[in-house]
């Protein structure tokens, strides 16, 4: 397989998996994730242990295991560099970054009385504080707004599902047509059955009290920092797992999604050879996105999202059919208030220039102090590649089974040990026949919420 063609498969699964979670369904219904604002970046080396996971303090099981919220939120708290490969920056967090910019930000304006008032209620109807293991309290997101979180994420999974199901059809083959024909009614029904039942219940007091925060917090710019500063500092904990940084609650929606259980819940896609983007000039590779592979979809060794002690080698054979489970696994922190990064009349001081902590772009960012927060991930189950392996090919699937070393394959982790793990255990594949099968779960991309411009002074 030549190098463009390896650049060609990337980029495949990258536009399929952007094309699913950005989709507008039919209907006249909306989309769920934004494309302007939003930043998908393959990874890889990024296999889970479940057992690292599980029992996780969340709002829903208040009194967990905080250690294993702890390894969670540390997970998804590097800030990622700006390219379509996911890498982390080395020494720098969402969480430190954010605590950085919510101490130094002043703003001079006073409050509006009214306006204080109208945003305090609303803040009160999203959020609420509940005790968690040892005492602290903790600020999470009220029962009705967490409910309209997690329907609207039932609505992207079923988005997500009804344009997958249309990516895995040729719609220049009529019995393709035929079959999305057959198919197509069923899902488009789960997406608007989804919609309403988000759209129900609390979903108007809800909308109506983001956008009264949204619509107030200009008037009340001073009290919102000092707040914020407030909740940031209260809601700090002390690591259980070594780490002499703090650390604040994060937590995932859907809770258990690292879980066997969630498996039906996930889209299914298929991406063979013969279906591959006609050239590698997508989204991906116009950030770089191929960089990190130029040298192979092959890799030994390495850390999360490739190391210098990767060694690559490009894929023999010319033939093959990938096929996984998808799905998104959304990102909370109720403790940053993003809204700050959307009011007015704040600034950070000389440290800082305006435009300094983001400039609300891509071009240009790499120099600034917070362009990008994750706030979702990929996940990936029963992973599958079938192929003609090769001589070459066939003995880093042997390395892979063996589990004798770190095995990937473009952003699919085949061996070797579990990102952020607290134990030594180690994983490896199959082989049936001709297909390589990869047990369990892993994350194959990150996605980042592009952070508007600010300072705005």
């Amino acid at each position: 397989m030549s190098p463009d063609t390896e650049k060609r498969v990337l980029s495949t699964i990258y536009d399929s998996i952007s094309s699913a979670i950005t989709y507008t369904p039919p209907g006249n219904l909306p989309p769920v994730t934004d494309r302007k604002v939003t930043f998908l970046q393959l990874a890889s080396n990024f296999a889970i242990n479940p057992g690292d996971f599980d029992n996780a303090v969340n709002p829903g099981n208040p009194n967990g295991d905080l250690s294993k919220a702890e390894n969670f939120s540390r997970l998804v708290d590097a800030q990622p560099e700006v390219q379509n490969s996911y890498v982390a920056q080395a020494g720098k967090s969402v969480d430190q970054t954010y605590g950085g910019i919510i101490r130094g930000a002043n703003a001079t304006e006073m409050p509006d009385p009214v306006q204080a008032a109208r945003y305090e209620e609303a803040h009160s109807f999203l959020y609420t504080r509940i005790r968690g293991s040892g005492g602290r309290w903790t600020t999470v997101e009220s029962e009705p707004y967490a409910h309209y979180l997690d329907t609207r994420q039932n609505y992207a999974d079923a988005i997500v599902a009804y344009r997958t199901a249309n990516i895995n059809l040729d719609m220049t083959k009529p019995a393709d047509q035929r079959k999305w024909t057959a198919i197509e009614p069923a899902l488009r029904n789960k997406v608007t059955t989804a919609y309403n039942r988000w759209k129900t219940a609390d979903a108007g007091k809800v909308e109506n009290a983001i956008s009264v925060m949204g619509t107030s917090i200009n008037s009340m710019i001073r009290a919102v920092l000092q707040q914020s500063k407030e909740e940031y500092e209260n809601s700090s904990k002390a690591s259980l797992l070594g780490d002499p940084v703090p650390w604040h609650l994060t937590y995932a929606t859907p809770g258990n999604w690292y879980a066997p259980e969630l498996s039906p819940n996930l889209s299914e896609l298929t991406i063979g050879s013969d279906r591959l983007n006609t050239s590698a000039s997508s989204e991906f590779t116009s950030w770089g996105g191929g960089a990190s592979w130029n040298a192979g979809l092959w890799s030994v060794g390495g850390g999360v999202s490739g190391s210098s002690s990767d060694v690559r080698s490009h894929m023999d054979s010319d033939h093959f059919k990938l096929n996984f489970k998808f799905g998104v696994v959304q990102i909370r922190r109720p403790w940053m208030n993003s809204s700050l990064f959307q009011m007015n009349g704040w600034s950070l001081g000389a440290a800082v220039p305006r435009g300094g902590v983001s400039e609300g772009k891509l071009v240009g960012a790499e120099a600034k102090l917070m362009p990008l927060v994750p706030t979702a991930f990929i996940i990936v189950r029963d992973v599958s590649i079938e192929a003609e392996w090769k001589a070459e090919d066939y003995r880093r699937v042997q390395e892979s089974i063996s589990g004798h070393a770190s095995v990937g394959w473009g952003p699919f982790q085949f061996s070797g040990s579990y990102s952020r793990s607290t134990s030594n255990t180690t994983f490896n594949s199959s082989l049936d026949g001709g297909t390589l099968k990869v047990p369990g779960v892993q994350i194959i991309a990150m996605i980042s919420s592009i952070i508007p411009y600010s300072p705005p002074q």
